[in-house]
């Protein structure tokens, strides 16, 4: 994958592709760790909406997406700003790249143009050891913190990204 990469921040004309990638993401990256079930019931609609509703009504929410030069959709991350919970309020929200696109640089890309070298925090599946040693590897650090999903029958875990010394 060596051609031109676009990233470029997503617009409502995106949500269609954005939802469907997001589904077929989590059913392929959770089989086996989240409850069978809950994955076969996730909606396209359903994340169609929610996408719709995180785009237009949440100003604290930036989603990117990335296309090569003949369009065609490689992947997204977003980011979402807790103002309210104090330092270290940058939540990685999603990073999501299809498979042809891992390893290429592409998530690098994408987590500087979202959070640059700030502090920031995400969610990741206990049990997703793929994802956890990617984080590990950028930075991110696990700490104690755990949060139940009831839905799924897993618990997130907590990561964290201190700010660089600059000394």
């Amino acid at each position: 994958m060596h051609e031109k990469i676009e990233i470029r921040r997503a617009d409502i004309a995106d949500v269609p592709t954005i939802a469907a990638f997001h589904v077929d993401v989590w059913r392929e990256a959770y089989a086996g760790l989240m409850n069978r079930d809950f994955l076969e019931s996730l909606s396209v609609a359903q994340h169609e909406a929610e996408w719709s509703h995180a785009l237009t009504e949440w100003p604290d929410y930036r989603t990117l997406v990335a296309h090569d030069e003949a369009g065609e959709f490689l992947g997204f991350g977003s980011v979402r700003e807790h103002v309210s919970i104090g330092p270290n309020s940058l939540e990685l929200h999603t990073l999501n790249l299809k498979p042809a696109a891992r390893g290429t640089g592409l998530s690098g890309r994408l987590m500087a143009e979202l959070m640059g070298e700030r502090e920031a925090f995400l969610w990741v599946v206990d049990g997703n050891h793929r994802a956890i040693d990617f984080y590990r590897r950028i930075g991110f650090e696990l700490t104690k913190e755990r949060r139940p999903d009831a839905l799924a029958q897993v618990d997130d875990i907590r990561m964290v990204r201190r700010a660089p010394d600059v000394g």
